[in-house]
């Protein structure tokens, strides 16, 4: 079923506590892990991604620039994840057959991950 619509919700927004520093921020060979985890979610969704930010906001948006999708601010990010969920569900609510969601903080998940899981998703919606 190629027509429905993926949308990757890419969560960037904790305040990384234990991690001493913005996480997001955080570089490997050179690129941010919500930089690079956006690319990924685009290599999938393209501009049916959104990333969710909250804390330090502006600055792990301007890591991420260009960007193909959408943001979505999450100014209730202290309270947990959950509520960067709700955020990211709520902005692709209306358009949305399903939802990958990830993680910025995977720095070994790769596009192959994420492309197997469409594949399935496509092929058998409910068993995913």
């Amino acid at each position: 079923m190629e027509n429905r619509n993926l949308f990757a919700v890419l969560l960037a927004a904790g305040s990384s506590r234990r991690f001493g520093s913005t996480k997001q921020l955080a570089e490997i060979d050179g690129v941010s892990l919500a930089a690079r985890a956006a690319r990924l979610c685009e290599s999938v969704c393209e501009e049916r991604s959104v990333l969710v930010l909250g804390n330090d906001w502006a600055r792990v948006h301007d890591a991420c620039e260009p960007l193909l999708g959408f943001i979505a601010i999450n100014p209730d990010f202290e309270t947990g994840i959950a509520t960067s969920i709700r955020r990211g569900v709520n902005a692709i609510r209306e358009n949305a057959d399903g939802m990958l969601l990830m993680l910025a903080d995977q720095p070994r998940v790769s596009d192959t991950h994420l492309k197997a899981l469409e594949a399935r998703w496509r092929e058998s919606p409910q068993s995913i």
